[in-house]
């Protein structure tokens, strides 16, 4: 069995970077997603909100260069926990698809690309 998900959605929420006990950088995206199906009564698409836990290099990137209303796509898995009783999806992946920059981003281009060698230089990536 494979434990894994895709969604797309548009980000409903300021981004901030969050520290872990563990010392590991994290993000939560709430995602607006949007049902694949008509409700019967108004003939609308109903909208889901969807809270995603980003860690690491994905989650920089994603306060960094993400805002608000930004369409998006996320790979990730999902964790039970059970002492809690919940369940939580982890992003492992992120893709921006239209991006518009944060609000308190000094980034000129709605259109944002790092591509790998930018990633090598940084240490990101090998």
């Amino acid at each position: 069995m494979l434990n894994n998900f895709s969604i797309v959605g548009r980000i409903k929420n300021d981004l901030e970077l969050k520290e872990a006990e563990s010392g590991k950088v994290f993000s939560v995206v709430t995602l607006e997603v949007i049902r694949s199906h008509r409700d019967s009564k108004t003939g609308k698409y109903g909208k889901d909100e969807v809270d995603i836990t980003v860690y690491g290099f994905p989650a920089r990137n994603l306060v960094k260069y993400a805002g608000e209303q930004s369409l998006i796509s996320i790979k990730g898995c999902v964790v039970n926990k059970l002492i809690e009783r919940t369940i939580e999806l982890i992003g492992e992946r992120v893709s921006f698809i239209q991006v518009k920059a944060p609000r308190n981003s000094k980034l000129e281009s709605e259109s944002v690309s790092i591509s790998r060698n930018q990633r090598v230089k940084e240490g990101l990536e090998r």
